[in-house]
Parts: C-alpha cells; structure tokens; sequence
C-alpha cells in the first residue's frame, strides 16, 4: 500500500498534461460542462510541525522542501519523522477535520499537511484551498492562499485512483474542495473594476478579470461579453478580444464595460460571457461594480505600464471645484483602497487618493507597491489636474510606514509626509537582518539598502513631517514613532509628533473622518506646507540628496544620479546653481559614490541663441561647457575618468551597453517592463514539467500578490521580435530552453548549461547548482533578461519557493548556490555580487565563499 501510494506522487497523467497539454498554442473550441458534478472535501490530513525557519530571508530553511527538490520525498504515513536544521526530528500525525474539509487547528503553523483526495477517473477539477502559502499537487507546485482571500480557485487535473495534495502551512485555519469545474473557462471571485458616476458618461472604462482554463490546450482567439442587463431596453453590450488563455493556468485579463449612464446610487451587476473562436460559449459568470454619487469615495482603474494589468486607487475627491491640491494616502495590513479613502472627510483644498499596493497586503509599499503608489500618483495628478506643488503624503500602519518609504526615496514629489502608527523598517519592526560576519550576506544586505529608511532621512528636509500614534498601540510599538520622532527632531526644524495616551492601533475622537488618520493638526500642516520648485519651475537652486539605488530613484528636482560608483551603497549629492542674467551660469557642491552625473539647467527658450557657457565645479575639480540643448531643456552631463577620478563632460549614455537608472541590475528588477516567462520544452519530460510548472507558479505568485499579469510561452513559441520592449524571464539552460541563445549572447556576463555555470571567466562545474542573474535584454534599451536556471533538475527545483517577491527580500545582480539551499541556508551560497556599470563581472564586485578544500 505504501509502495504503491509513493509511485503515485506524480502520475503519469499529471506528467503527459504538463508535457502535452500545457505547452501547445492551438484554440480549443467550447466544451460542455462536466457531468454529472462531482466534489470532494477531505475529512482527515497528516500534518508535520514546522521543520525549517523563514521570515524575510533570501534563502529560507525547510528540511521538507529540500527532500522535495532532491526527489527523495513520497506520500507518509503517520509516525514517520523529519528532521529538522537543529538535528532533532519531528513526526507526522493525524488530524481530523472539524467539519468536511475544514481544518481549524493552528498545529502545523509554518508547517505541511498532506491529504488524499480519492477520484475515480481522470478529471478537471477546480480545487479551491486557504490558509496555505503553496502547495504540491500530485508534484506539481502551485500557489497557496496565503492570507485567505478565498479567490484561489485553480484549475488542475486528478489522476484515477489517489490524489495528492501537499500543502505548505501558513496561518492555519485551512479549508479545502475539490469540485468539477461548470465550464471550460470559468471566472474567479477575484475582479478589479471602476465605479461608474452617477450622472457622468460612463465610456472608456474598463476593469481586470481573472479566468480558469480547465483545459489542457491553450485557447486562443476567445472574446469577453461584458453586458448590462438591467435597463428597460435592450442589454448594453461590450466586447473584448482575449489574449491566450494557457491551459490549467489562471490568466488575469482586462475586459471593456459597457458605456453607459448610471442614474442611482447602487449596485451594478454584469454578465460575463467568454465565447470561444467558433462563437461557442466557454463560460460564463456576474461580476459587480457600484454607482456612486459625484461626491462619494470612488474606484478609478488604470493600466500599469509595470506589467500590463489593470490597477485601481480609491478617490475622495475634493468638495470644491477649485480645489488644486491632492492628499496620497497609503493603507494599512489588509486594508482595501476604498475603505482607506472613506475615513477621511471630504476637504475642500485636495483631493484624496489611496492607491492599493496592488493588494491590501501586497508588498508594504516597497517593490511593485512602491511603483503601484507612483503610478496611481501621477495617473490621479493628470486626469485631476493638481498642482505639483501642492501634493502630500500620509499613511496608517503599513501604510506609514509606506508613507515614510515613498517620502524619503522621491522627496521631490511631496510637500509634506504624515506618517499613523508607522514601522520604521522591516528590521526595526521585528524582521531579523542578515549576518554581519558572513561576507556572502553582506552581499544581500546591501541589495536591501533601498528599504533602508534611516539611511536616506536626509531627503526629508524639504518636508514638513507629522508623527502620530496612539501610545497603548497593540500592534505597532510607540517606539516606532519614538525612533522617528528622535531621529528627525536632532536635525529638521519642521517636525509635528503627537501621542495619542491611552489609544491603540485605530482610535476615533469626536469629529469628521477617523482621527487616526483624518488628524486636524496634521492636515493644518500639510495646507502650510508647498513644494519649492524654485524661480523656473524646476526645483530650489540648492539640493541635497541621497540615494540608494538609481534605479530605485535617480532624479531629485534638477539634478539625476545615473550611475553609482560602488553599487547599493548611498550616493549622496549638495548642489547650488548660481543664476546670472542668461540663467544658470554656474553648479557648485559635493558628490559621493556617484559615477554619473545628470544636471538639467532651464529651458531654452531661443533656439537660435547659443546657451552661455556653464562653471562646473565638483569635489574641488572645476570644469567649464557649455549646456546641450535636448529637445528644449538645457543639460550637462558628467562623468568620472576611471583613471584619474576627475569629472569630466561626457554624451548621453550608451543604453545599449551601460547600467542606466532605467535598467540597473538587481534581480527582481527583471519582473518590470510587462515580463513574459518563457520555459523550456528542450531538457528531459521532467525538466521541462519542472519549466512549465515553475513558469505557471511565478505567474501565480505574481497575480496572488500584486494582482499581476505575467505571461508564459513556450521557448518554441517566443519570437523576440513579438514581445519587444518587454523583460524576459528565461527558466532551464540553455541546452533546455530555445530562447536562452536569442536572448542570452555567449559573451554575457553569466550562463548556465548542463552541468556548469560560467560568471565571467569563472566556470564552476557541477551537477547541483542553481542561478539567479538579471543581464539586458540585447535588443532593447530598457528592458532586462532574467535567469532562472540550474545545471541539473535538482538543482533547478532548489529555486522554486524561493521569496523572490516578498518585500525586504532582495537578491543581487547574480546568485550561485547550491541545490541543498533548503537545509544549508546562506551558507549554500557559492557566488554572489553586482555586475558593473558596463554590465559585466570584471567592473562589478563578486564575493566568493572561501570553502575548506
């Protein structure tokens, strides 16, 4: 029994589906829904306490997942034991369900439960779990439902005979169905949709969805009806053509609605058809929306140029007309934008916005959060018309601390920052940092220099700041603002701080909004407080700034870090323009680790007058030029003489060949410019179930987290020139993915085959090892070329849960580590660092792990 039960791990058919089904591009044709329906929910699991150790950590431990990646684990029985990274072990013990299906118990907390679901042929079913950070299903990796927001409904196929169902624990409370999907395509309880206004046209507006393909084909050529069907008249109709749809994945899209005029207050309901190529229907479902008042909080949607998806915020728009000024607010753990904007009173001076950090966990306002706070930003500053100047930033909980991430990397964007019950950083809020000792670590603590908030607190001088928290707070300790508060009081003269005695995390007094957040002596400050932009609308003629990252942030005002001298460390610049009766004539002040140099000095306004020549002094080193006119701004731009260390004017940089603020390295920045994964389908049946599985899993991670859009190809299918401009994620090698020679050049500074990995001059041959890497895209100016790969399937495994989108986690330009990871940690890293600004090893800095011969 036992026997046959591990040779049922991952079953022939699961194998044949991955390999087959998954990987061709062909429409499918509409299907019947599967009769008669069938369900199942388990009644009792195995379950096994936590064998390893996470947190916010590039290379968790797991003794589980490492028997996972070396191939060695089967189903269990009760009793059997694992040993933990301490050496003392733990068993497997039984766990009855509280109801079908529901498991209450906190036990396996962190840990793994394993359960059986019997069926008694092959079939599709939508398998619908919570309260799990991943799973294995019949092998194959899959995402969990971390946080239970209940829309994780995936598409899998069930073998004849046993199932299984491993599932990686979270915060327990776990439920688990498994049912035949209605349709061939059905639409998940997961929408993002605008509210219509009463009263105002309702064209141009659209929303995301996200679809289940049961099948094993990819279908292609499907169309989205969206209509509403409650008027007097006939339904009002909007058609979307459909991107792929891959089989047995789950696909965000973005759907039309239909225009219309809303002339209530209420709920709108639509109905979602998706038709295939034939005009048969595939499926079909509601999906809701609301009509609110002109004044009331609304919904705005937006498509991000991060990813291609659709992204919302929540307005509270101003009760005046003629106001010009707007309020972003970040929100809290677990908090919708909506929600955000409704404890907040209406003011008649700004507007108020509450962008989502593309979930309400999402990514604490750091990553793709960071970048969803600026888009919803400048997207709500244009269709609202604000005035730069007058632009503010405050924020609760996560959202504080949101609220101090986002003011202290873009300074120039905020007059001002209010920061509720904020947590410093990851790592004063609770986070363990990386091993001082350990050279190799060091390497990924400096990756986390952007997260880094004390660091870059100089940016905030230009700022009014306000500090508030309640002083009983049961979440986040007083201290936190304390440390704040301490910190900027030594130096800033404009920095408001107010104890709430007794409050804790959310506390109201008397008054319009919720004065945790809605604070009176805050929002007086903000009114004060504009942003200076100077006598030509560009900035103070003084600057001070640091970063700690261009391309996290290069631009303060007038002045553009473009390249760092030493890589993730702080870049740190004092400016002052001199003015004389032509404009500027002269830039002063002090740099340090900054390799490159932007400067913009006024427009030109006559063409045909040559600009006068500029004073550039920096450092103690004097340069005189004269401006380049581009395109009516007035620049220089200076580097530093890799000899000497002097300044020196220099052209616009080479992007084809050099790091640029746009593309400079760190490996998640691989997942910008609307990614496509591409797996291999060139290694053995087992490497390439393992490409496709993990290239469908980083999608779903994607969507779960950050409500992405990634999209997979097969190596077969991809032509470069059909996904230009956008970043590649490459999965395999390349003697098992096709599109690794197009896209990875033999002289790149990194590469994997079968059983070697090269870094520059260095070949470390191996049959176990595992990259992470980030090169340029070859084709592109902006886009990057992400590398995740190994020399042998093991070692390709070693890779697959690792936190590569969990905020205050970064990784390096490259990473080399061996495929015991999971038991080892750290110190299965073999190679680590930072590729130069020319993109390659040799100007770059590597740490190799010193290792006893």
């Amino acid at each position: 029994m036992r026997s046959s039960v591990r040779q049922g791990w991952i079953g022939a058919a699961s194998l044949a589906a991955a390999c087959g089904g998954l990987l061709g591009g062909e429409a499918a044709r509409g299907q019947e829904a599967p009769a008669p329906a069938w369900e199942a929910r388990p009644e009792s699991a195995l379950v096994l306490p936590a064998v390893g150790r996470g947190g916010r950590v590039p290379f968790p431990l797991d003794t589980l997942m490492a028997s996972v990646v070396d191939g060695t684990w089967r189903p269990v029985i009760e009793g059997d034991e694992v040993e933990r990274p301490d050496g003392f072990s733990v068993a497997w013990s039984r766990l009855e369900s509280d109801e079908p299906g529901v498991f209450e118990g906190r036990t396996w907390r962190g840990g793994w439960m394993l359960l059986e679901i019997q069926s008694e042929s092959p079939r599709p079913v939508r398998l619908e779990i919570r309260g799990h950070s991943m799973a294995f299903i019949n092998g194959r990796l899959r995402v969990g439902d971390l946080y239970g927001f209940e829309f994780v409904h995936l598409p899998v196929m069930f073998n004849a005979g046993p199932n299984y169902v491993l599932l990686q624990g979270a915060r327990g409370n776990t439920r688990v169905r498994a049912l035949a999907p209605e349709y061939t395509v059905e639409v998940l309880p997961d929408v993002t949709l605008p509210d219509y206004v009463v009263g105002q046209d309702g064209s141009g507006l659209f929303g995301q969805v996200v679809l289940s393909n049961y099948g094993f084909k990819a279908i292609g050529g499907a169309r989205a009806l969206v209509a509403y069907e409650g008027g007097d008249g006939a339904p009002i109709v909007a058609e979307t053509a459909l991107p792929s749809l891959p089989g047995e994945s789950v696909r965000p899209v973005r759907v039309d609605l239909p225009s219309m005029r809303a002339h209530e207050p209420g709920t709108i309901e639509f109905r979602l058809r998706i038709l295939a190529a034939d005009g048969s229907l595939l499926g079909e479902g509601r999906v809701r929306t609301r009509a609110v008042g002109e004044q009331d909080v609304r919904v705005v949607t937006f498509g991000s140029k991060v990813d291609g998806s659709v992204q919302k915020y929540a307005l509270r728009p101003a009760s005046s007309p003629e106001a010009d000024g707007l309020v972003l607010s970040t929100h809290g753990a677990g908090v919708d934008a909506p929600n955000q904007a409704a404890a907040y009173s209406a003011k008649d001076w700004a507007h108020l916005v509450a962008p989502t950090n593309r979930r309400p966990f999402g990514f604490d306002w750091e990553d793709w959060g960071r970048l969803d706070a600026i888009e919803a930003l400048e997207h709500a500053q244009r269709t609202l018309a604000t005035a730069p100047e007058k632009t503010w930033l405050t924020g609760h909980s996560m959202g504080g601390h949101g609220a101090w991430h986002l003011a202290t990397t873009f300074p120039d964007r905020f007059a001002a920052v209010g920061s509720s019950a904020g947590w410093v950083d990851f790592w004063s809020y609770g986070a363990a940092d990386l091993d001082a000792s350990d050279p190799v670590a060091q390497v990924f603590r400096r990756a986390t220099l952007p997260s880094r908030t004390l660091m870059m607190q100089k940016n905030l001088a230009s700022l009014g700041v306000y500090i508030l928290h309640g002083d009983a707070d049961e979440t986040v300790p007083v201290r936190e603002a304390r440390t704040m508060r301490d910190e900027l009081s030594a130096w800033h003269d404009d920095v408001g701080y107010h104890e709430q005695p007794g409050a804790g995390h959310w506390w109201d007094t008397e008054g319009p909004g919720a004065a945790c957040v809605d604070w009176p002596p805050m929002f007086e400050m903000f009114q004060r407080r504009t942003i200076d932009l100077g006598p030509t609308g560009d900035g103070p003629d003084e600057l001070a700034f640091v970063t700690a990252f261009p391309g996290v942030n290069a631009r303060h005002f007038w002045a553009r870090v473009e390249q760092q001298t030493r890589p993730l460390e702080p870049s740190e610049l004092r400016l002052r323009r001199e003015r004389g009766a032509g404009g500027v004539v002269a830039v002063t002040g002090e740099t340090s680790n900054i390799a490159r140099l932007r400067l913009r000095l006024g427009t030109a306004s006559d063409s045909t007058k040559p600009p006068a020549a500029v004073r550039i002094e920096l450092d103690g080193q004097r340069v005189r030029t004269r401006p380049v006119d581009r395109g009516g701004t007035l620049e220089i731009r200076l580097d530093r003489d890799d000899a000497s260390g002097r300044w020196r004017v220099t052209g616009a940089i080479d992007e084809s060949s050099e790091k640029t603020p746009a593309r400079s390295g760190l490996f998640k920045s691989a997942f910008n410019h609307r990614p496509v994964l591409v797996y291999g389908t060139g290694g053995s049946p087992e490497e390439n179930l393992w490409a496709v599985s993990r290239a469908r899993y980083d999608a779903e991670r994607f969507w779960y987290r950050g409500n992405g859009l990634l999209e997979t190809v097969a190596d077969r299918d991809f032509e470069a020139g059909a996904f230009a401009g956008r970043s590649v994620i490459l999965y395999g090698n390349r003697d098992t993915n096709r599109a690794w020679g197009v896209m990875v050049p033999e002289g790149a500074a990194m590469d994997v085959r079968a059983g070697a990995v090269r870094i520059g001059d260095d070949t470390h041959e191996g049959e176990r090892l595992g990259l992470l890497g980030v090169l340029p895209r070859p084709d592109d100016p902006v886009a990057s070329v992400g590398l995740i790969g190994g020399t042998c399937l093991a070692a390709m495994r070693a890779g697959d849960h690792l936190p590569i989108f969990t905020s205050g986690v970064a990784y390096p330009d490259f990473t080399l580590f061996e495929a015991d990871v999971w038991r080892r940690g750290m110190e299965a890293v073999r190679v680590a660092g930072f590729l130069g600004n020319d993109w390659s090893v040799e100007r770059g800095e590597m740490i190799v792990r010193e290792t006893e011969d």
